[in-house]
């Protein structure tokens, strides 16, 4: 006899079937558990508890799914969607720190579930949706999907209703086009969060999609993170010192802070000098302190404190 088990999410009011047919599960509007004991009622349980309490894939503030729960989503969609599935999107909600501090956190956590069920609504039946905490969502979607549905302006109006006040609330997205599907879903999340990143510093564009220059600061990152306390332990990094030149003696100053003002009014270094005119142009407009590689080009250690010999200094 085959036991179907229906189970309501209180948050978004979605129904998972799990039936006892198989040991896996499939994510979507129904969720199946499969066992080979057809008549195995306890083991049948045992499976829900592990699922819905143990590892429960969901978030128990937005009841959509937690981290855990939208990487397995997504594995699965993007297997069996056969490239139709090729975007993960990351949205969050700009400076939405000051939604907390303007009306509590009570406040805005009403604000991140009026958001979860916005999303819900616009997007369960073409995307799989987790919350990655904080004001941070993420998606798996077509591109398709995501410019038919795509409309921050009304769910930012939304919220602001929820609200019940005039704050402006605006979202920014970072979008990571899927080109190898067998990549982890976890590094498609790293890409599409590092695209987002790059919206912060524009104030004008709040779409930002990872792209070939992105891709290379981001293995370039990777590449220094993850040899970064290699290379210490190794002592291979070197540090590098450019002299400052005296422009009426040539010879390398080297002085304190106070020492400088005592001296001049001012302290001024002029930087890049590369040539013999530009160094006897600043030399008339009365530049005392020059650097660049008409005088010397950045030395490791020993090479400069050969310098500092060779200036009698």
């Amino acid at each position: 006899m085959e036991i179907f088990f229906f189970i309501v999410n209180s948050k978004t009011g979605r129904i998972f079937e799990i039936s006892a047919v198989t040991t896996g599960y499939r994510h979507g509007s129904k969720f199946y558990h499969f066992v080979y004991d057809y008549g195995d009622l306890m083991w049948t349980t045992y499976l829900i508890l592990v699922f819905f309490y143990i590892d429960d894939p969901y978030d128990d503030m937005t009841g959509l799914y937690n981290r855990r729960g939208f990487i397995r989503a997504a594995e699965d969609a993007v297997a069996l969607s056969r490239g139709k599935m090729n975007m993960i999107l990351v949205r969050d909600v700009i400076n939405f720190q000051d939604v907390n501090e303007r009306f509590g956190r009570d406040i805005g956590d009403e604000a991140i579930i009026g958001i979860s069920r916005k999303l819900y609504e616009k997007y369960h039946n073409v995307a799989e949706i987790g919350y990655l905490g904080s004001d941070n969502f993420v998606l798996c979607l077509s591109d398709i999907n995501y410019q038919a549905n795509s409309d921050p302006n009304k769910l930012a109006s939304y919220v602001q209703s929820e609200l019940e006040s005039d704050y402006e609330i605006e979202f920014s997205d970072g979008i990571y086009q899927i080109g190898d599907q067998k990549m982890d879903v976890l590094l498609m999340i790293d890409r599409a969060i590092y695209a987002h990143n790059k919206t912060k510093s524009n104030y004008n564009n709040h779409v930002s999609t990872f792209d070939q220059k992105m891709a290379e600061e981001f293995s370039m990152q990777s590449y220094i993170n993850h040899n970064m306390k290699k290379a210490l332990a190794n002592k291979e990094f070197k540090v590098y010192f450019q002299p400052i030149y005296d422009s009426h003696s040539k010879k390398i100053i080297i002085s304190s802070i106070m020492d400088m003002t005592d001296r001049l009014d001012m302290p001024i270094i002029t930087e890049g000098v590369e040539n013999e005119q530009q160094y006897n142009y600043l030399k008339s407009l009365k530049c005392v302190q020059i650097q660049g590689f008409y005088f010397s080009t950045p030395a490791p250690k020993e090479e400069f404190e050969k310098l500092l010999l060779e200036n009698e200094l």
